[in-house]
């Protein structure tokens, strides 16, 4: 497993230099952007699967990682966004049973025109059901990152968000 820790890979960080840290369970995890390695880190237990490739360069396209554990590869990536193009909603399920236990988890993300997750998107969602169902859980999903310390909200900080 090789997992990149998104949060400095995004439009409003270009041009700055950034430390770009990586949690894994390989054995070594080599760190590509646009495709040319930045060099090798050695996750292990001393310190505790997480590595960090100090200064690097945040250009628009993709920051990609390779693991190697045991002769397997692991590959991951994350893709700078561009603009916000479009909202996708997906569903748990393709149909239900008219049934009064049926329920259907629907999910909605941001995306870009080419279907790229914008990381850092808290727009409103107004949730509204027509027809003869239930809508389970808050109508309206505010983002709670500006609620320190409150004692309600829906928990939910970025897109995607499900209801």
């Amino acid at each position: 497993m090789a997992f990149i820790l998104p949060h400095f890979w995004r439009s409003q960080y270009l041009g700055q230099q950034k430390d770009i840290v990586i949690d894994s369970n390989c054995d070594t995890v080599e760190l590509f952007v646009n495709g040319s390695s930045l060099g090798y880190q050695y996750p292990n237990a001393d310190n505790f699967h997480v590595v960090t490739f100090n200064n690097i360069l945040v250009k628009k396209g993709t920051l990609s990682v390779t693991g190697r554990k045991g002769g397997q590869l692991v590959k991951t990536q994350v893709v700078m966004a561009g603009d916000p193009a479009k909202i996708i909603l997906t569903s748990s399920h393709s149909r239900i049973d008219a049934e009064r236990s049926s329920v259907a988890i629907i999910k909605a993300d941001i995306v870009d025109s080419q279907g790229n997750h914008i990381y850092g998107a808290t727009n409103t969602i107004n949730w509204k059901v027509s027809g003869p169902a239930d809508l389970v859980g808050p109508d309206i999903y505010e983002s709670d990152i500006n609620k320190h310390h409150e004692m309600d909200g829906t928990m939910y900080t970025d897109m995607p968000v499900a209801i």
